[in-house]
């Protein structure tokens, strides 16, 4: 998947910009059609729940469109896409929402449901959930104590002695679960860990 940013414009619809030849073009163009394919393609690589979170979020918004798209391939794509850009992307910024490699969520602004919304990540008592639209986290297939060394990690704690003394457990099982955490992420140590993950909502 080629490197883009994606927005709402005034009218509403999804307009993408391609980042390495500033081609835009509207998600419900020709061009936009099979940008959808493959971005839930990769979605699917990276945030396999959020796609099970946005099928839940239309059905339980309009179950008769929700039954359109099951019998229609190209419709279903195209709301999935419109949503996941929508709650995920949505502002014009020079930072690429994909990289080539990981999606840069982003906070929706201007959101009218955000505080009442079931789907946002970034609500306190969705934190843990991986069940998001909004603020969805990168399935990596962490173990709970994996996840908080990560989430450790992201807030400066690198130092293996320091974890382990931060989750009170022995310094070898540190050791542990940061190998199965490099392989996991396909990194070689801390320091590309950090590189890897500093942007991510794991």
């Amino acid at each position: 998947m080629k490197r883009f940013e994606a927005y709402i414009i005034p009218s509403g619809e999804v307009e993408i910009q391609l980042t390495d030849t500033r081609e835009t073009f509207l998600l419900e163009s020709v061009e936009g059609h099979a940008f959808a394919s493959e971005l839930l393609d990769e979605v699917c690589r990276q945030h396999r729940t959020m796609l099970v979170a946005v099928e839940q979020k239309i059905k339980q918004g309009n179950r008769q469109l929700f039954a359109m798209m099951q019998q229609n391939r190209a419709l279903y794509n195209s709301r999935m896409a419109h949503e996941v850009c929508a709650c995920c992307f949505g502002e014009r910024d020079e930072v690429p929402d994909f990289d080539g490699i990981r999606f840069r969520m982003e906070r929706p602004k201007g959101c009218r449901a955000e505080k009442f919304c079931p789907w946002n990540g970034y609500l306190e008592r969705n934190r843990d959930s991986f069940m998001v639209v909004c603020g969805a986290k990168r399935e990596y297939g962490f173990t709970p104590t994996e996840r908080r060394i990560v989430l450790l990690a992201q807030k400066g704690y690198v130092n293996p002695s320091v974890i382990a003394e931060a989750l009170g457990i022995a310094q070898k099982s540190v050791w542990n679960h940061l190998s199965a955490i490099y392989r996991k992420v396909g990194v070689e140590g801390m320091s590309e860990l950090i590189v890897r993950i500093q942007h991510e909502n794991v």
